[in-house]
């Protein structure tokens, strides 16, 4: 199914339905003491806290659960940086927007989109159809193992079943779909979940196209206090053109420290020795994703201990 833009309907959900949702599909979410967020499962091994642009420091009892009861390795968050935690990432959000304020060059890109390819919502249905060539090639270009076909349903199928869920979709001349941007509409914000686009459109600058219909219905027709986008990339290889790319389409680069968690009995394993071995691997497995997400968790977490900062996480989950 595709929806004009301009006469599209969303879904609009809320945490405690969201986290529903997902554990029905079995996926882990702990909801926070206090109810303010929740711990969603991120990989097999993890969790972070949506919504992700909370920079509340959890307390050591949250914690302490979320390890203990519901037996999670590693817990990631993000809070505000100062001189004990050093910013080494970046949140982008938009709160306001407006594409007359956007660079030259942005808006020229913009209208070279809107002028050589098409612009609607779509359902799940059709994502499933008609996605899979933006998917393995956005999947490919990370240099990630999941881009199969195999990887695709896996990732795509929960969504269906998931409320809440929004797409745009970006058709090229030939009817392909040539790229597309999943996003999570909320009653007070607004979260993307994924973007992908087909190499062979690039020509056509869709990318700016799929981020400028994300900012303008999100923050400006259904007035979200905010718009996140994620976060900077640990993995290795992660280029800056991206966080370029972000801030001239609007998205303010915020600056935060990305805090990484270790359960306590899984400690020592973070060492000068470890390193090598798990980059020793990875040159067996070079396309796995959660290899390469744990070598830069690795790096963080070292830096960390280097810092003087690991005594301080590790009493987050000492204190009651």
């Amino acid at each position: 199914m595709r929806l004009p833009i301009e006469n599209y309907e969303p879904q609009i959900t809320t945490l405690d339905r969201y986290a529903d949702d997902n554990r029905r599909l079995g996926f882990r979410f702990i909801p926070s003491p206090e109810g303010k967020w929740y711990w969603i499962q991120h990989e097999r091994f993890s969790v972070v806290r949506l919504p992700t642009f909370i920079t509340d420091l959890p307390s050591g009892s949250d914690l302490n659960a979320v390890f203990w009861r519901h037996q999670v390795a590693l817990v990631s968050f993000i809070i505000e940086p100062d001189e004990t935690h050093p910013a080494n990432s970046c949140l982008y959000t938009c709160e306001q927007y407006d594409h007359e304020k956007l660079d030259k060059k942005e808006r020229a890109s913009i209208r070279r989109a809107l002028a050589m390819t098409r612009f609607d919502f779509i359902d799940m249905d059709t994502l499933i159809e008609h996605g899979f060539e933006a998917y393995h090639d956005t999947r490919g270009r990370a240099g990630f193992s999941d881009c199969s076909r195999e990887g695709f349903l896996t990732t795509m199928t929960p969504l269906r079943e998931t409320y809440g869920i929004n797409v745009i979709g970006c058709w090229g001349e030939d009817g392909s779909l040539a790229g597309f941007l999943i996003f999570l509409l909320f009653d007070h914000f607004a979260e993307a979940v994924m973007h992908c686009s087909a190499s062979r459109f690039f020509r056509t600058n869709l990318n700016n196209g799929l981020y400028h219909h994300l900012t303008d219905f999100s923050v400006n027709r259904m007035k979200r206090a905010i718009l996140s986008i994620g976060l900077s990339s640990l993995q290795l290889g992660t280029k800056s053109g991206l966080h370029a790319f972000k801030v001239s389409a609007g998205f303010e680069a915020n600056q935060v420290h990305r805090t990484f968690v270790l359960h306590p009995l899984l400690r020592p394993l973070v060492n000068r020795a470890t390193y090598p071995a798990f980059r020793a691997l990875q040159k067996h497995f070079p396309r796995s994703r959660s290899l390469r997400k744990l070598i830069g968790v690795l790096c963080v977490m070292l830096n960390m201990r280097e810092n003087g900062e690991s005594e301080n996480q590790q009493h987050l989950t000492d204190q009651e």
